[in-house]
């Protein structure tokens, strides 16, 4: 009992028996270039936002919008990112209502999909954010599981993440929006870093072993190993 942490990991429902139809989430990036004076990526255009809708099951519901900076510390997070990062600040902000319970989250990017159903990630950017999920289901005992749907049945958090409110007004209509409980911008800037990280000490140790420059320039595409889908 010394140790014991005041967290108690109670059997929940089945995934048959899991909310579904209840969490929406997206988020949508911005136009990137290359900065050909510090070789980082930066924020041309707009720069895109993030959307998230609960809906309870006695009626009614709350949602959070809000934008991406025009200027990040570092490179822009590419969409992997985003995605992921606006889920896990879905669960932080409604982790009361979700607790013991099973949760399948509706979103419309297959990457994070896939890092969310497997647990893990290869790109390390993605890793970070997981673990961060990881940290704030156990806080609220539930279990989030990801569905792939195409974005024209994420209407409501897709109009939401592009700063277009107006387009869902009837969907909105009795829902409560609230400020997320999540430090969104200053998480998908250390995903970034530690990308980034990782990739500078790749490229030392290649330098070392006098194997510099076989791969290709730059990180590769985030990638993660798919898991078997969600019951």
């Amino acid at each position: 009992w010394a140790s014991f942490n005041g967290v108690s990991m109670c059997e929940m429902e089945s995934w048959a028996e899991a909310w579904r139809d209840r969490l929406f989430t997206d988020a949508s990036g911005a136009d990137v270039a290359v900065d050909p004076a510090t070789g980082r990526k930066v924020v041309v255009g707009k720069p895109g936002g993030y959307g998230a809708v609960l809906l309870l099951p006695g009626g009614g519901g709350e949602y959070f919008a809000g934008e991406w900076p025009t200027e990040w510390d570092g490179d822009a997070p590419d969409i992997g990112v985003l995605e992921l990062v606006t889920l896990v600040a879905a669960v932080a902000t409604w982790g009361e209502h979700l607790e013991g319970h099973k949760v399948l989250s509706r979103m419309d990017n297959q990457s994070a999909e896939a890092v969310v159903n497997a647990g893990r990630a290869t790109d390390p950017g993605l890793g970070l954010v997981l673990r961060s999920l990881m940290d704030v289901m156990l806080r609220y005992d539930c279990d989030v599981r990801c569905e792939y749907i195409r974005s024209a049945w994420n209407r409501v958090a897709d109009a939401l993440s592009r700063g277009r409110p107006d387009e869902v007004q009837d969907h909105l209509a009795g829902l409560k929006e609230v400020e997320p409980a999540y430090p969104l911008v200053e998480v998908a800037t250390k995903a970034v870093r530690a990308r980034r990280r990782f990739w500078a000490s790749v490229e030392e140790n290649a330098a070392l072993t006098g194997m510099s420059g076989r791969r290709r320039s730059g990180p590769p595409t985030p990638s993660a190993t798919r898991g078997a889908p969600a019951p």
